[in-house]
């Protein structure tokens, strides 16, 4: 889908590394979220971890962070030549350097504050974007943040529309009660309800918006 619609971005809650590994793996150019690399590159792909990678590492003294090559480290790793370092020795400030991973609190960014660029490049991609397809997400108290981007985009933009891929039949119901008691005149069919496993149906729903194949 990326292939055939460059201007998708995809933001993600979880930090493993098998989004960038698909991607790299198809030689695909990957924008540096924390190395602002190929920044400029149209063809760059902008993948958003808003709560860390497990290739990213952050001192607790100086607030630098270093992004490291995710393919490497799990050669390494494969190879069992090197373990995962849980903590580590930054080499600009000699402070504490540990794996930028962000837990499921309320205030992340009382933790990390350089996160905060990161969340900005996520609010900025909702705000830019036609449809928000959320695949398996819950929409946790934790991470309220997250609505409250979403909610503002929605009021702004008022063709967006959002598809929710997701198993639990009350999401849906519950999310557009919210949205209509923060945005006036919302329609609650701008929130479309797919309940149904995400590999049974994503492939039909990218499908459709390029216009191949489109289901109902």
């Amino acid at each position: 889908f990326i292939k055939e619609h460059k201007n998708t971005s995809i933001i993600t809650t979880i930090y493993d590394g098998c989004m960038d590994e698909a991607l790299l793996k198809e030689k695909i150019t990957l924008k540096g979220t924390i190395s602002g690399e190929n920044e400029n590159n149209p063809d760059a792909v902008q993948l958003i971890k808003m709560h860390g990678s497990i290739n990213w590492a952050y001192c607790d003294s100086c607030q630098d962070v270093q992004e490291f090559d995710l393919l490497e480290l799990k050669k390494i790793y494969e190879d069992d030549r090197l373990s995962y370092p849980v903590l580590g020795i930054c080499k600009k400030c000699g402070g504490l350097r540990r794996p930028l991973l962000v837990p499921p609190l309320s205030f992340k960014f009382l933790m990390f504050p350089n996160l905060i660029d990161i969340w900005n490049s996520a609010r900025q991609a909702i705000d830019e974007a036609d449809y928000l397809i959320i695949i398996g997400y819950s929409f946790s108290e934790a991470d309220t943040y997250i609505t409250k981007i979403i909610s503002r985009s929605m009021s702004i933009k008022d063709r967006q529309k959002m598809i929710i891929v997701n198993t639990n039949p009350n999401l849906v119901p519950t999310l557009r009660e919210r949205f209509s008691a923060h945005i006036d005149g919302f329609d609650k069919k701008r929130v479309l309800k797919v309940c149904k496993s995400c590999d049974e149906i994503l492939l039909k729903i990218l499908r459709s918006i390029l216009g191949k194949k489109a289901p109902k």
